[in-house]
């Protein structure tokens, strides 16, 4: 067993040698090869560090109403881009898995909108666009979750959760009367408008570790 001070520098460059001993001790190289061995990480802000998604956890925990939702991967605001917006973009050129994605979630594809629809050719080709440019600004180095947000609301491709309704200038038909439920909506818009700021690339790290635990 390592025990080291929780202020310790450098930590990844610490642990790198930490198993460069275990594979000499045990003469078990798995050690040192990638994905050899497992990093169990027990608290949640350290799992933001560590994966990169920091920014990403600090913006909505600060908010009590989303923790539980943001620890379990339940929150509305966040199942957008990770189980919808996310998928679409690393599907890249996998036509079927777009196909799939797209008829499975999308509004736009939905039995509804296709009986209203006169031109299905025009339709679908408006469909494609949409994902194309939602691909195109999800690849983009500095994209922030704010980016891919306004895309959405532009094309319709997702439905967008009523929480972020503000953010791009609708008006929710909720009227608040009291001041304590003022505040909560301050606070809570505060908090998301923080998060929409984050660049989306900290939502794949913030997939690890629900990966992880769903499979556990």
């Amino acid at each position: 067993m390592f025990i080291l001070p929780a202020a310790t520098p450098n930590k990844p460059a610490v642990e790198a040698r930490i198993r460069a001993a275990m594979a000499s001790a045990t003469g078990d190289e798995k050690w040192i090869e990638k994905g050899g061995s497992k990093d169990l990480i027990l608290e949640h802000r350290m799992a933001a560090r560590r994966l990169g998604f920091d920014e990403l956890f600090s913006s909505l925990q600060t908010f009590n109403p989303f923790r539980t939702g943001l620890l379990d991967g339940s929150l509305p605001i966040l199942s957008l881009f990770s189980g919808k917006i996310l998928p679409l973009i690393d599907a890249r050129e996998d036509k079927f898995t777009i196909a799939r994605i797209v008829r499975t979630l999308s509004p736009l594809l939905s039995a509804k909108v296709l009986r209203t629809v006169v031109d299905e050719a025009a339709h679908l080709s408006m469909v494609h666009a949409a994902v194309a440019a939602l691909q195109e600004k999800g690849k983009a180095n500095n994209a922030t979750f704010g980016d891919l947000l306004q895309e959405i609301a532009r094309s319709g491709l997702f439905e967008i959760p009523e929480a972020l309704y503000s953010s791009i200038g609708k008006e929710t038909s909720r009227l608040l009367s009291e001041e304590n439920e003022e505040d909560d909506r301050s606070a809570r818009d505060e908090a998301i408008e923080q998060f929409l700021r984050v660049p989306f690339d900290q939502i794949g790290g913030f997939e690890k570790p629900l990966a992880l635990s769903c499979s556990v």
